[in-house]
């Protein structure tokens, strides 16, 4: 019986003591447990505070970076519209000079061509006096005759006031001799058409002449007096015109009929664009502004401006690629690409913001240029704006050619602009 107990006592002893190793193993478990968990749990709401701040950061950047796009799409049209504008009132500059040096060139060619035609004339009188001498004395020699055979007196009418041309033709080469003291933009093919106009014509060769040609000079009056002039009249040649590039249009001198004319048509498209100019408003919205005349109710959309802004943007766009050429960095890629893509965005919701102000606000496109620019037109240059991709060169050069057309064409229908100003004006009901 004493054998039996003893194992008896000892198996809950072993347990008990199995129950506690076991209870404590399981309380550092789960001590172990609740501490990985807490750990895990705070790096957590740390993880999640870093991604909130980095999120926080990058929207600011983003919003940054957004903002320097806008700001240099913002300069880049403005600077290009100025570009442009100095340009083509340069090359206009060019193209008056041209044609003055030429028609200085051809008026000192008639002007010799006239002296010469003088000297034959005068040589023609000479000759037929002296044969009138001879007859005269032949007759009276055989006849016993003294005739009075008239002068002959027709060429008084031909001859030309070769002084007071020249006269002239000096009034415009003090004309020309005043140069504009203006700083021109340096621009590779201007400077090299400045260069070609200012290539001195070449120099006529002067023929010696027999006798000096006869000058008179023409008197207000109802009859015509002829004074022949003391010395021979000074030919100026071409070259010494065309040596100049510039004029001052301040100084005064007597204009002939056509400057008149010219300055009638000049003053006339100047009084007209200065009035229209009066009606000018600017509409401004998110999507930018959109230039057009108001008188009353009518409101007109200015085509020309819109034709300009299509153009300034596709010029931008032109020099992006351009530039993206010259680039190997793919991030530098990424980053002209989207400014091309801006600026497709510039053009896209300029023609937008027109086309509301047609469709919701009452405003119309000239009728004078309905059969080249009108809102049908428009929505379909949005449509292509919204699906195509700038970034594509294949979609930017359709697009490209398209616009380009489109300038052309209407720039071909509103010449010349005086009549084109003229029908806005009437339109307007400013006329």
């Amino acid at each position: 019986m004493g054998e039996e107990f003893r194992p008896s006592l000892k198996i809950p002893l072993l347990e008990e003591v199995e129950n506690r190793l076991n209870e404590l193993i399981r309380q550092k478990k789960e001590a172990i447990e609740r501490e990985l968990e807490e750990r895990i749990r705070r790096e957590k709401e740390e993880a999640e505070k870093k991604i909130k701040q980095i999120e926080e950061e990058f929207q600011k950047g983003k919003k940054l970076l957004e903002d320097y796009h806008q700001v240099v799409a913002d300069f880049e049209t403005e600077r290009m519209r100025l570009q442009q504008e100095i340009k083509e009132r340069f090359q206009r500059v060019i193209q008056h000079q041209t044609e003055i040096e030429k028609l200085a060139s051809l008026t000192l060619e008639e002007i010799k061509q006239v002296a010469e035609l003088n000297t034959q004339l005068e040589t023609l009188e000479k000759r037929s006096g002296e044969k009138i001498a001879l007859i005269r004395k032949q007759i009276e020699e055989k006849y016993g005759l003294v005739t009075e055979i008239p002068e002959i007196v027709a060429e008084e009418e031909f001859k030309v006031n070769l002084e007071k041309e020249l006269q002239r033709l000096k009034k415009i080469k003090e004309l020309l001799e005043e140069r504009v003291s203006v700083e021109l933009p340096e621009w590779p093919e201007l400077k090299a058409e400045e260069e070609k106009v200012s290539e001195p014509a070449p120099v006529m060769e002067e023929k010696a002449e027999e006798k000096p040609a006869e000058t008179m000079e023409i008197l207000s009056g109802p009859e015509l007096e002829i004074r022949p002039s003391e010395k021979e009249p000074e030919i100026i040649s071409s070259a010494e015109i065309a040596e100049t590039s510039a004029f001052e249009p301040a100084l005064s001198m007597k204009t002939s009929a056509a400057e008149i004319a010219a300055e009638e048509i000049i003053e006339t498209f100047q009084s007209v664009y200065e009035k229209l100019e009066g009606y000018r408003r600017i509409h401004s919205e998110n999507e930018g502004e959109v230039s057009y005349f108001e008188k009353g109710e009518n409101r007109i959309i200015d085509a020309e401006a819109l034709i300009a802004t299509m153009n300034e943007t596709l010029e931008a766009a032109k020099r992006l690629y351009q530039k993206l050429a010259q680039t190997d960095s793919p991030k530098d890629h990424f980053f002209i690409k989207q400014e091309i893509i801006n600026q497709q965005e510039i053009l896209r919701k300029h023609l937008l913001h027109v086309i509301k102000l047609c469709e919701k606000e009452g405003f119309t496109l000239p009728t004078v240029t309905q059969n080249i620019v009108n809102t049908n037109l428009l929505k379909d240059l949005l449509e292509r704006l919204s699906i195509e991709n700038w970034s594509d060169e294949i979609d930017f050069q359709a697009i490209s050619e398209f616009i380009e057309t489109l300038k052309e064409n209407f720039y071909r229908l509103i010449t010349p602009p005086v009549s084109y100003l003229r029908a806005l004006l009437a339109e307007l009901g400013a006329l």
